[in-house]
Formats: C-alpha cells, sequence, structure tokens
C-alpha cells in the first residue's frame, strides 16, 4: 500500500485493516517513551534534594558521634561525678543551714515569751495536747497556736496564736489565763480568740472546750505548775494569818 493515497474498500479490507490493527494494538514496551522537559526537571530536582538529605544525615550522624566521645571521655566522667558529688554537699550543707536558722528563730521566739514568774511553764513550750468531741477536734499547742478540725476531715482551723497572760480582775491570779488570738476569720468579719484557763492537776491535759460566743473560744487545762503557785500562794496567806 506505500504510495497509494486513494485505494478502494477491497485493497483497505486486505491490506490497509491490518496495518490499522498492528498500530493500534501496539504494546506500550514497544512505544519508545520520550520524557518531557518538565519531567526531566522533576527527576532532576528530586536526585538533587536526596544528595543533599543524605550529606546533612551523614553530617549530623558525624558531629553527634564527636560530641558522644567527648562527654564520655574518663576527664568527663571525674568532672561530672564531682560534679554531682559537690551538689549533694551542697544540699546537705544547705538543710543543716535552715534547720540551724529555724531552731535559732524558735529559740528567739521562746526567750520572748513569758513563763512565769520563776519560768516555771517553760517545759511546756510547743507542747501540743487534743481533745476530741462530737464534731471537732481541738488541739492546743502552749505558747504557739491553737487549731480545730472537724471529725469529718478537712483543714485546720486557726482559734489564735499566742499572745500573752490575761487578768480579768485584779483578783484574778497574773499567770492562770492565757489568751490566744488573730485567729481564722469569721463570718462576722473578726478574727478568732482562745482563752485557756489553766488550773491544778496531776499532769498536764486538756479537759473542756466551749464556745461561750460565736467564734470565741474557752478552754480548760490542767497542770502540776498551777498546783505549785497555788501551794505557794496559801502556804504564803497561812504565815500571814499565824502572824
Amino acid at each position: 500500500m506505500e504510495g497509494k493515497k486513494i485505494f478502494d474498500l477491497n485493497d483497505f479490507m486486505s491490506n490497509g485493516w491490518k496495518c490499522l490493527k498492528l498500530l493500534r494494538y501496539k504494546t506500550p514496551k514497544e512505544i519508545k517513551h520520550h520524557p518531557s522537559i518538565l519531567e526531566v526537571k522533576k527527576d532532576n530536582l528530586i536526585q538533587d534534594n536526596k544528595y543533599h538529605i543524605n550529606n546533612e544525615t551523614e553530617e549530623y550522624n558525624v558531629e553527634t558521634v564527636n560530641v558522644k566521645e567527648l562527654l564520655f571521655t574518663e576527664k568527663t566522667k571525674i568532672i561530672i561525678h564531682e560534679s554531682k558529688e559537690a551538689h549533694k554537699l551542697f544540699e546537705e550543707a544547705d538543710r543543716k543551714l535552715k534547720d540551724i536558722q529555724r531552731k535559732i528563730s524558735d529559740l528567739q521566739k521562746s526567750l520572748i515569751n513569758n513563763y512565769g514568774l520563776e519560768n516555771e511553764f517553760a517545759a511546756l513550750y510547743e507542747q501540743c495536747y487534743e481533745l476530741t468531741n462530737q464534731e471537732y477536734t481541738y488541739k492546743l499547742c502552749l505558747f504557739e497556736k491553737v487549731t480545730q478540725r472537724s471529725v469529718k476531715g478537712g483543714s485546720e482551723v486557726n482559734l489564735g496564736v499566742w499572745k500573752d497572760w490575761v487578768n480579768f480582775s485584779n483578783n484574778d491570779p497574773k499567770y492562770h489565763t492565757m489568751l490566744y488570738d488573730k485567729g481564722q476569720y469569721c463570718l462576722n468579719h473578726y478574727q478568732r480568740f482562745t482563752f485557756v484557763h489553766l488550773s491544778c492537776g496531776l499532769k498536764p491535759k486538756l479537759i473542756s472546750v466551749t464556745e461561750p460566743n460565736h467564734c470565741e473560744y474557752s478552754m480548760e487545762f490542767e497542770l502540776p505548775s498551777v498546783c505549785v503557785r497555788q501551794d505557794a500562794k496559801y502556804s504564803n496567806e497561812f504565815k500571814r494569818e499565824e502572824l
């Protein structure tokens, strides 16, 4: 059929159709692919990125290895160990310093307190005693504070911090009533306070707690020191009567 521009139906069916069938059903493998300019640029870009990524990874790995080798030299290990030991010593020294400062502060506070004419109440400093009723557990820490906690749990309520000895009248003995004030605020916008009344007893013991008025508390506390003072008072009065 070469050289023919026009051919009849018989020629087409016998020869031309065979040629067309070959062109139509030719497999992709037999067709040569010619990449476009965009495909070539894209392929080059991908290869270039892979090259840079590989190089960066290799450089990073080399640097990492060098740093690790530097960190784990014998000299560095010794420095790290000595640094940790120095930190432990510092923490221990700091803890001891804070303990000493706390003790000094406590001693300074204790020296300010009035423990009676002959310091007969000094042994009670920071000694705590508790009493529990159906609703609350009361805690009296002498010359420090008074607190209350619900038996159902919850946080402590400050009923007052140590203030001083008080007298309700001139006839009352001076060292028989303690005042703890500036406690936690009440709903009526003033702070709670507590009176602790001392009485003679065989051993220190908190025997009762009442609330005469809202957020005003009264405690009865027994201790032998009061017995000694009462005995001395009665002895002096008896001597005067004899004279």
